[in-house]
């Protein structure tokens, strides 16, 4: 269904995977993320240790996210539905409620999500 919207920063591709069997499976897509969008609030997000925004080198590791609604408003919700978290140690992928609850629904394997107001850091390894 995102493969549909004009997902800014997100290349879909058509993918098949072989299983041990050498069966073919489809259909799969890919998505590639080519842009990192820089949407995170340096003021409000908890960081793990300080992050010098004035280095372009320097990446944050943030505890608890806080996302920057100036930059984040103003791009259409459309295009804003996925995207990859830049200027952060371990880039993270945002997906909007109106992609994650139908997933959480069909019980999707292979994926978990957390509302960005409920992580706590860690929680993806439990």
């Amino acid at each position: 269904m995102l493969r549909f919207y004009p997902t800014r920063g997100v290349q879909w591709m058509h993918a098949v995977y072989y299983d041990i069997y050498d069966e073919i499976h489809e259909p799969m897509h890919f998505m590639k993320f080519y842009e990192m969008m820089d949407y995170w609030s340096q003021e409000r997000s908890e960081l793990g240790f300080e992050f010098d925004e004035d280095d372009p080198d320097d990446d944050a590791d943030i505890d608890r996210l806080s996302l920057n609604e100036h930059k984040f408003n103003i791009i259409p919700e459309d295009e804003r539905l996925a995207f990859m978290l830049g200027r952060v140690v371990s880039p993270k992928i945002l997906f909007h409620a109106r992609i994650a609850e139908p997933l959480i629904e069909k019980e999707a394997k292979g994926v978990r999500f957390f509302k960005i107001t409920e992580y706590e850091f860690g929680m993806e390894l439990q």
